[in-house]
């Protein structure tokens, strides 16, 4: 048996390995931007932000630990992804210790424990919560309800009330992160099924001591999830939890062809075999499952483990953007792939107790294959996280229908002044989702930068229909547009109407300032880009037209 220390020593080297890139990773223009870069309650770190924080959903998740650890990066970096991203690996190589620690509570042999951890550091399925910052809440909340646990356990063991009240304080923390925490109580139910104790005194009274903040939250999650567009009937729900299911355990064992987004295009049916058959996998491995209690309570544990941990997620993946269903993300089988490794990590004990030379020297060579394979998978697909062109080209290529992908990769393009790569990307989204504001305007965008104006004007006028105040870019886009025809008069109006309904946009008010500088205001140009300054001074777009501006005027 290797010493601890040595195998604590490969755990650490392992993860490091394949997340060495991390730190040059950039922000996801998905998320981050709303959590982070463009949060007003984490650019700042003061008192009024942190109450704000803990009172209020952002935009539907109750995760006022996050959003702190956002902020207090925020205070030291600002909007270098540097910190963030080398925070994500540090949190994800604690949690690997911890899983090391937990396992250990459950079975002695060494190589349980150390195969399992092992399997979660490196396994390709959990780059996405490790590489996308705004995967610290499924990363944050995983620390603290392992944390929970390894403490709950060593109660269990020892029966001493500092870690029970620990592991209680930790739980609260787990849930400050992240919902998903909710289902620990249930999950110390099956812990006590599998791990042996000498004082069961108080049970009942433990569980509630877990129960009632688990309601509580679970009550507070449900308030910010009443503010998310459900699409689904209750049955489609069912379909889509046991396709989401099924989905997760396939990519655990055969980790290829992972994306940020999973999208549900087919109509949904249980006549259809994408629905129809993981349900009957799903049943077989509920029959396999009971009936292997009686020789066994590994696979009950693991099992259990697994589905009870994903089911908070469930709801999350068929959530509907506009009636945009997706059935799986990542970073949600974080937690519960654990209960998987722990399976395959004991049913390699079993071989290396019960079978031939041959056999414990061919399980031995298959495990470090696997590793070496999973690890070298997740090294590769980890680089594709570095930047958001690389993640969405990569989401395109996989899945071509993708919505998102095809919108992102398309407004990625335009952004690199590609706009004649980025058309064809942006019909397939507005083919997708004619309805929908965002992709039909920077399509309308591209088509001007191309020369086709009239077609972009009038693909701009479409995305203008029920706009919400979230698109306020798609009168920038039309004034440009309307600029670029010569068309002043009428850009003119288009923006007047801008700034009657969004008064304090900063977009709005500098392409103001550009088409008075075009008129040769520059003092009233002048004004409009200072104003759009103060009221972002990020902007480089901004700034740069300001001092083009006052070199002009000498």
């Amino acid at each position: 048996m290797p010493r601890t220390w040595i195998q604590i020593t490969a755990l650490i080297a392992i993860t490091v390995a394949v997340y060495m890139n991390a730190p040059q990773g950039q922000f996801m223009n998905i998320d981050d931007k709303l959590l982070i870069y463009n949060n007003p309650k984490v650019q700042e770190f003061t008192v009024a932000n942190i109450k704000e924080i803990f009172s209020t959903f952002d935009p539907e998740l109750y995760i006022p630990f996050t959003l702190l650890s956002y902020q207090i990066e925020y205070l030291f970096v600002g909007e270098n992804p540097s910190l963030f991203h080398t925070t994500n690996v540090i949190l994800h190589l604690l949690n690997v210790l911890l899983v090391f620690a937990l396992i250990r509570f459950f079975n002695k042999k060494w190589f349980v424990p150390f195969i399992t951890a092992s399997l979660f550091a490196i396994h390709p399925i959990n780059t996405e919560a490790v590489m996308w910052i705004s995967g610290r809440k499924d990363l944050l909340s995983a620390f603290f309800f392992l944390g929970s646990l390894v403490l709950y356990c060593r109660h269990r063991l020892r029966g001493d009330r500092l870690s029970f009240y620990g592991s209680l304080g930790l739980f609260v923390c787990a849930l400050l992160s992240k919902i998903i925490a909710v289902t620990l109580p249930l999950v110390t139910l099956i812990i006590h099924d599998i791990q042996p104790t000498k004082n069961e005194s108080n049970t009942s009274i433990k569980l509630l001591a877990f129960g009632v903040p688990a309601i509580v939250f679970l009550g507070i999650g449900m308030m910010g999830k009443s503010l998310a567009i459900f699409v689904l009937s209750y049955f489609d729900v069912f379909l889509m939890g046991c396709k989401s299911i099924y989905f997760y355990l396939q990519k655990l064992v055969l980790p290829t062809n992972l994306s940020m987004v999973y999208e549900q295009i087919t109509p949904i049916s249980i006549f259809s075999s994408e629905f129809l058959f993981p349900i009957l996998i799903l049943v077989a491995l509920g029959v396999i499952t009971i009936t292997s209690r009686a020789f066994s309570k590994i696979l009950s544990f693991g099992m259990l483990w697994y589905v009870i941990t994903l089911l908070p997620n469930l709801g999350n993946s068929v959530k509907g953007v506009e009636n945009t269903l997706y059935y799986a993300s990542d970073r949600y089988a974080y937690l519960p792939s654990i209960g998987i490794f722990f399976i395959a990590a004991m049913g390699v004990a079993w071989v290396i107790d019960n079978g031939t030379a041959l056999q414990k020297k061919g399980i031995t060579i298959f495990c470090t294959l696997v590793i070496g394979l999973y690890a070298f998978s997740t090294y590769n697909y980890a680089i594709t996280w570095l930047t958001p062109e690389q993640n969405h080209t990569r989401g395109v290529e996989l899945y071509p229908e993708s919505f998102l992908s095809n919108m992102m990769v398309g407004m990625s393009y335009i952004k690199q002044e590609k706009s004649k790569e980025a058309i064809p990307h942006l019909e397939i989204a507005v083919a997708r989702k004619p309805l929908y504001p965002n992709p039909r305007a920077h399509l309308g965008l591209a088509l001007v930068k191309t020369g086709e104006i009239d077609r972009g004007i009038a693909e701009l006028k479409k995305s203008q229909r029920g706009i919400s105040r979230q698109y306020s870019y798609t009168y920038v886009y039309l004034a440009y547009a309307y600029m670029v025809q010569g068309q002043e008069r009428k850009a003119e109006v288009t923006l007047s109407n801008a700034l009657a309904r969004y008064p304090e946009n900063p977009t709005i008010l500098r392409m103001y300032g550009t088409l008075e500088h075009r008129k040769g205001n520059l003092e009233l140009a002048e004004e409009y880009f200072r104003k759009s300054i103060s009221l972002d001074d990020t902007s480089v777009r901004a700034k740069a037209a300001l001092a083009r501006l006052l070199r002009e005027k000498g």
